[in-house]
């Protein structure tokens, strides 16, 4: 079981005879489930940077006739594409590990210094601080160990983080850009906007 590749296969193969075909069946409708969700929640994450201003505005845009964050989706498609340039899934699976946990645990983290700093904040939902600083130990635990096995691919993936660093400083922090800059981007946006059919999300009133 140890030298298998893979487990479930070998698992089925071994218990369930002639109906072992159905673990890969279950293993693929499983993978596409938790691809799905993960297509769901990452591009959202995209759209709400961007509507905050922490990624270029065009990320924001809706579509008109399905109303969702097709600029987004699409992002997080070259983004995934990037990602396949390693050729070793075992290195990819470990720059993405260390680096999603990372900031899961920066997530939380963040969590327990608002609850800290602002104490009387009106919260829908209040749990105990039990259960985020034993989230938080774990992903320690996890990093530390990932660094542990593999220190190499670990670097690579805050490597890889940081080169998001002069993007935001040029794309995003740095507001005095020249005119040519803001030209250039108007003209894309309105090329993304024909191209996906989406626009601008409404700015609700606060008034």
């Amino acid at each position: 079981m140890l030298d298998a590749d893979a487990v479930a296969v070998l698992f089925g193969s071994k218990t369930l005879g002639v109906m072992s075909w159905i673990i890969p069946i279950f293993v693929a409708c499983s993978t596409f489930g938790s691809l799905n969700g993960s297509i769901f929640a990452s591009s959202r994450l995209y759209y709400v940077a961007a509507r905050k201003g922490q990624l270029p505005e065009a990320i924001s845009y809706v579509n008109t006739s399905w109303m969702t964050p097709i600029v987004s989706v699409v992002f997080q498609m070259i983004v995934s594409l990037f990602c396949l340039i390693s050729s070793d899934i075992h290195e990819l699976i470990n720059y993405a590990t260390f680096f999603e946990t990372m900031f899961i645990g920066l997530t939380v983290a963040s969590l327990l210094y608002m609850r800290r700093k602002f104490p009387n904040l009106e919260r829908p939902m209040k749990v105990s601080l039990f259960f985020p600083i034993a989230y938080l130990v774990f992903c320690l635990f996890l990093l530390c160990m990932t660094l542990y096995e593999g220190a190499k691919s670990s670097l690579i993936g805050i490597a890889i983080c940081l080169c998001g660093l002069p993007v935001y400083a040029v794309g995003i922090a740095w507001k005095n850009k020249p005119a040519a800059y803001f030209r250039a981007s108007r003209r894309f946006y309105i090329f993304l906007q024909k191209l996906f059919v989406c626009v601008p999300e409404e700015k609700a009133s606060l008034d």
